[in-house]
């Protein structure tokens, strides 16, 4: 198995004008990782690793084509306004626009600067609640990073 606490995290920046998803064939209607077809690959259910992180940064930047009112320069983007999105939720990164240069590369400074190892995580109430007892809305359960205290090294 893997040791968290050596831990360097893999991260995935994907640009776009958040516009439709196209490939070879035309436009897709929704954004998937497929599994790959690598040995041990049946035991997962997701097809990204627990250390790999997605951000979308989706560029409304003036003479990119429409862009909608955001009222400031940057702002993160709702779960349901694409499946890119979803995507980055689920592997504990976020996707934001930014309307100006300046927002754009404040946020990949802080992109870098402020990636700390965790590991994502996806918690499921098991069993039937009791009486007397509230369970939190099923979305504040889902896609939680559990942060790693860093290794400093090994003494003898």
């Amino acid at each position: 198995g893997r040791n968290p606490c050596m831990l360097e995290q893999a991260l995935l920046v994907v640009l776009t004008d958040g516009t439709e998803l196209t490939s070879l064939q035309g436009v897709v209607d929704t954004f998937s990782m497929p599994m790959l077809p690598t040995p041990g690959s049946e035991l997962t259910r997701d097809p990204f690793r627990w250390d790999q992180r997605v951000f979308s940064v989706v560029l409304r930047l003036p003479g990119m084509g429409a862009t909608s009112n955001l009222g400031s320069e940057q702002r993160t983007l709702g779960h349901s306004e694409s499946s890119l999105s979803v995507m980055c939720e689920v592997t504990g990164g976020r996707a934001v626009a930014v309307t100006g240069m300046r927002a754009l590369l404040q946020n990949m400074e802080g992109l870098v600067g402020n990636m700390q190892p965790a590991v994502a995580v996806n918690f499921v109430h098991a069993g039937r609640p009791r009486e007397g007892i509230t369970l939190p809305s099923p979305a504040s359960l889902r896609h939680r990073l559990l942060y790693i205290r860093q290794s400093v090294g090994y003494t003898s």
